[in-house]
Order: structure tokens, then C-alpha cells, then sequence
């Protein structure tokens, strides 16, 4: 589903100016759905001299577009709108979730994406969008498991194969498209691997550089890792150079707040098994030096880090396509990339590998 554009802005840090008003002002379903869609265009109104007050208000005026939807559909039962609404719905509470930290689950969803993608007199475009993120909610569960069977693979294919048969010319077909790859790449790497190589011509350019990103682990996969710098602190890092350890890539910033929750786990991992031939090789993606040295010093992080202030733009995460992080690679004794498994702790597939 498409995201209100300026809420998501304000959610990491600006506001605009959209007043609440009385609903019962508005007296057809056009005049209450104007107002909705202006909420949803430009913001809330109020500005905040601290993060978090302007949390508060933005949380606040997720509330109030949620009641504005709530009321449309109890005031127009009958207006096609209203299937807007029931997604409009879904994005606020992901919003919600965002604000408080909270992962939203959207497979709670179900049933009413089950009706809009159904409904006869919904639009196209909100059934495309309802169908869309059913398959999406169908494959997280896959995506997350490192043990998939073919057949839960093609339930899911079939479903994409539906969309693209009944919306051939959606925008979305792409991003669906990159889905069944990543799925092939549980059942059929070289399969998954062939359609990544068609995804890299995508006209979507972020899809296009995560197909181009999955391309290159791959070749990493059968190529040893060559990777040389200049530390943050002057040191000098060639990966090539610890051949017969076990070597972790993380692709981190200090701003990222999933990062830093994984850090304790990470830190923990490199005090246990360090001695035995465990290093670690940061590359942050941060802005400011001095905050990163801070961070590292403050938490004991004794191992390399890569910095070049140019955070997504950054040279190494610009070379492997890095788009997304935390990111963690692992390099096994003879230099080769291993993902980072899903559903495995971090200690364990570094021991396995150790063992090897």
C-alpha cells in the first residue's frame, strides 16, 4: 500500500499545517473524504522544540485521521471510499507501531484485505494493493525461515502469478517479482539467481539495486571476499589478510536504531569467541566521526570500523548495494560470503563456521 507521504515524513522529523477540525461540519462523503485526503497530503500542524513532543503530536494526529476514517465508514456505509478507508486504517496503525517501536503485524489485517481485494465496487487501485500486501503477508513467514518446503513456495507463486494476471500492468508487479525470488532462493538459488539478473533492469531503481545487491553476494559466494581500507582510526584492513578466521562484515550506523539493539548481542559474540578466530569489520554508515568514535569507545567495540561520512552514499555500502541495515555478512576461513541465516543466532552459525 502507498504510504500518506507527508505523515511518513513527519514521523522522522518534520510537520506542517493541517488544524483538526469538527467532523460534523462536513456534511457529504466528498467534503469529510477532501478533508481526509488533505490530512493525509500535508501533515499535522503543530511544530515541537523537542523529539519528544513531536512523537506526541504526531501520534495525536494519527488519532485524529483515524477517527476521520472510522466516522466515513459509519456516515457512507455504501460509498466505494470506504474500502480506502479500511487501508488507509491498516497504514495508520503501522504508522502507530512505528512511533512506539513496535514491529506492526499486519497477517491481523487478513480478513479485511481478504474483503477490499474482493469487494466489486472497491477500485482498482485498492484492490491491487489489498491483493498485493495478502502476498506479502503470505510470504513473510517464508522469508523468515531457513527450512521451506516447494510447496508452500508455490502457494505463494500462485498467488503472485494471480496478481499479475489480474493487474498486468501494476506497479507493484515488480516489487512481487522480487519476492518470488527471494523465495526461490529457499528452494532454487540458481532459479532465484536468473530472475534476480531480470530484476536488475527494473524500472523501480530501488528494486533494480536490491536485485544488482542479491547478484553480488552471490558472485561473493563463489569468489573469495577482497576488501581493503583505512580505518576510522588510522588502521589499515585487508580482509584477505585473515584468511582461516571467521570474519563478520557488519554494515551499521549509530542513528539506526535496530542496530544498536542488536550491538549487545554482537559484542557479546566477539568477547566469546574472539580468541578462537572471530573478527569483526564494521562499516558504518554514519555522518558524524565523533559521535561514531564515542559509541564504539563508550561500548568496548575494539575492532575496525570503516568511515566515510557519506552514510547511504557511503563508497563500500554503495559497491555491495547495500540498502538496508543492520546488514551482516559473514566471511568463512577461505573468504567466502555466508549470509547471515535467518532464524539462527549469531553465536551459533559463527561457531559452526569456526568449526568448519
Amino acid at each position: 500500500m502507498k504510504l500518506f507521504t507527508a505523515v511518513f515524513v513527519a514521523v522522522i522529523g518534520l510537520s506542517f499545517s493541517v488544524p483538526a477540525r469538527d467532523l460534523s461540519e462536513f456534511k457529504t462523503a466528498d467534503e469529510l473524504w477532501l478533508y481526509i485526503t488533505k490530512m493525509q497530503q500535508e501533515g499535522p500542524g503543530e511544530h515541537a522544540s523537542t523529539v519528544e513532543q513531536h512523537r506526541a503530536i504526531v501520534k495525536e494526529f494519527l488519532g485524529e485521521i483515524d477517527t476521520a476514517l472510522v466516522e466515513f465508514g459509519k456516515r457512507f456505509p455504501a460509498d466505494p471510499r470506504r474500502w480506502d478507508a479500511k487501508l488507509s486504517r491498516i497504514q495508520v496503525a503501522g504508522l502507530q507501531a512505528s512511533l512506539d517501536g513496535r514491529v506492526y503485524d499486519m497477517a491481523g489485517d487478513e480478513t479485511v484485505l481478504k474483503e477490499v481485494a474482493a469487494a466489486s465496487d472497491a477500485s482498482t487501485e485498492s484492490k491491487s494493493d489489498a491483493s498485493a500486501t495478502l502476498v506479502q503477508i503470505h510470504a513473510a513467514p517464508l522469508l523468515q525461515s531457513s527450512n521451506v518446503s516447494s510447496a508452500r513456495v508455490a502457494a505463494v507463486e500462485a498467488e503472485i502469478n494471480a496478481f499479475e494476471k489480474q493487474f498486468p500492468d501494476n506497479d507493484q508487479k515488480d516489487g512481487l517479482e522480487l519476492i518470488r525470488a527471494h523465495l526461490y532462493q529457499k528452494t532454487d538459488p540458481a532459479k532465484a539467481e536468473t530472475l534476480m539478473a531480470v530484476l536488475t533492469k527494473s524500472a523501480n531503481p530501488e528494486i533494480a539495486d536490491q536485485a544488482q545487491g542479491y547478484i553480488v553476494i552471490s558472485q561473493l559466494a563463489r569468489k573469495p571476499l577482497d576488501l581493503k581500507f583505512t580505518a576510522v582510526d588510522g588502521s589499515t584492513v585487508d580482509v584477505t589478510r585473515l584468511r582461516g578466521k571467521v570474519v563478520m562484515l557488519d554494515f551499521w550506523a549509530t542513528w539506526c536504531g535496530p542496530c544498536v539493539m542488536s550491538m549487545p548481542n554482537v559484542i557479546g559474540t566477539y568477547k566469546k569467541l574472539h580468541e578462537r578466530g572471530f573478527e569483526i569489520v564494521g562499516i558504518s554508515l554514519d555522518r558524524d566521526r565523533d559521535k561514531l568514535l564515542k559509541f564504539t569507545k563508550d561500548r568496548e567495540m575494539t575492532w575496525p570500523q570503516y568511515f566515510d561520512g557519506k552514510a547511504w552514499e557511503s563508497d563500500i555500502g554503495t559497491r555491495f548495494h547495500i540498502h538496508a541495515i543492520p546488514a551482516t555478512w559473514l566471511v568463512d576461513k577461505k573468504g567466502f560470503v555466508r549470509p547471515l541465516e535467518e532464524g539462527s543466532d549469531l553465536s551459533g552459525q559463527v561457531e559452526k563456521l569456526l568449526a568448519e
